[in-house]
């Protein structure tokens, strides 16, 4: 506990250098058992559920060599199921290996590898030894983390569902805007509960909650109430950074702080309140976050790019204009389709320019001037 506490109480406390985080571990650094659940407060216990990175492929038999011996051995075997990738392998602990990631163009991107640890293959692991692995990863492999999943598990159910779901409607909250989801069904049609805020796509912010009915979810194996956060894109990238630096002992005061950073539900005057940093938190809220400090990234701007726009036209306006072009004649829709293009000039901004500008200068066709 004081060493959780490390984190919060001691402002002159500093993480481990980026730069002197130790050497490559040995297969002895990891033969240590699993550890027990972090127990945040009495039948309240945080773990790590889930981690996905991209790396570059010319380094994908040095990290598979690293993860056989976190995961005390075997071999990966090929498994054509694994999604999204062109060729995929499967450990017999559940961890999965692939190559070459397949764009929205059909096309596939072979300098990519992937790794995946799901909360059952990271269950089986010390979370020290696992520090260590992603220590190299880190140092070593140009690793980009895309996913990274944070679990609380509530075994007193202290958490009401049906009554955050009203706080949700209520806008109770700060955090996520208008992004409020309830399910009332679970896997194969069982009568399940989840609430869901914020999305973790390329689409979405960046970060989503879940808090669910984990007993449902996991088939009677898990009687608890699931706090479940979900950090990607950025998000993802620089609490992979905190994992780095801080010791094991004060992650789930990290997660706290990425939990306090995303949302605080408040007892708030409504949608419109003006002033939702004054009100009171909600005594269970707190009980759970505490007085932790708050983890919020700061988001990085992203230059616009033409394969970026190419992308984002894919995922939001062609089924929209796949639809349009069954229902009209060919004229209707040519005419549509200009006048869209001439409507869309009118509204162009500096970025657009700036776009046009770079990509007709990375073609030869117009000077830098």
């Amino acid at each position: 506990m004081v060493a959780e506490n490390r984190l919060k109480n001691d402002i002159n406390y500093l993480p481990t250098p980026l730069d002197n985080i130790g050497v490559i571990p040995t297969e002895g650094d990891f033969a240590s058992p699993v550890d027990e659940p972090v127990e945040l407060l009495p039948n309240l216990y945080f773990k790590l559920d889930c981690f996905h990175c991209t790396f570059p492929t010319k380094y994908f038999n040095k990290v598979q060599k690293y993860l056989l011996i976190l995961l005390g051995g075997g071999e990966f075997n090929f498994d054509s199921t694994v999604r999204h990738f062109e060729q995929g392998w499967k450990h017999p602990s559940g961890a999965v290996m692939a190559i070459g990631h397949m764009r929205e163009t059909g096309l596939y991107e072979r300098d990519i590898a992937y790794l995946d640890l799901s909360g059952s293959v990271l269950s089986q692991i010390k979370m020290t030894r696992f520090q260590k692995f992603i220590r190299v990863l880190f140092k070593k492999y140009e690793p980009n983390p895309s996913l990274i999943d944070l679990a609380v598990d509530d075994y007193n159910k202290t958490i009401d569902l049906n009554y955050v779901e009203r706080l949700c409607h209520d806008w109770q909250y700060v955090g996520f805007g208008n992004t409020f989801e309830a399910y009332h069904k679970g896997r194969n049609n069982s009568k399940g509960h989840t609430l869901q805020l914020g999305n973790r796509g390329k689409l979405g912010g960046g970060k989503r909650l879940k808090i669910y009915d984990k007993n449902v979810e996991s088939g009677g194996l898990i009687n608890a109430i699931r706090i479940e956060l979900s950090l990607s894109q950025h998000y993802a990238k620089e609490f992979f950074i905190q994992l780095c630096k801080f010791p094991v002992e004060c992650w789930s005061q990290l997660w706290k702080a990425a939990l306090n950073g995303a949302i605080n539900f408040i007892r708030r005057r409504g949608e419109n309140d003006k002033n939702p940093g004054r009100r009171e938190r909600y005594e269970w809220w707190d009980l759970i976050v505490g007085d932790s400090l708050e983890f919020k990234p700061s988001r990085q701007f992203k230059e616009p790019t033409v394969e970026r726009v190419v992308t984002w036209f894919y995922k939001q306006v062609a089924p929209s204009l796949a639809v349009l072009m069954w229902i009209m004649s060919d004229e209707e829709f040519w005419t549509f389709f200009w006048h869209l293009v001439f409507y869309g000039e009118s509204r162009f901004k500096e970025k657009h320019h700036w776009l046009i500008q770079s990509s007709l200068f990375n073609k030869g066709i117009v000077n830098s001037g």
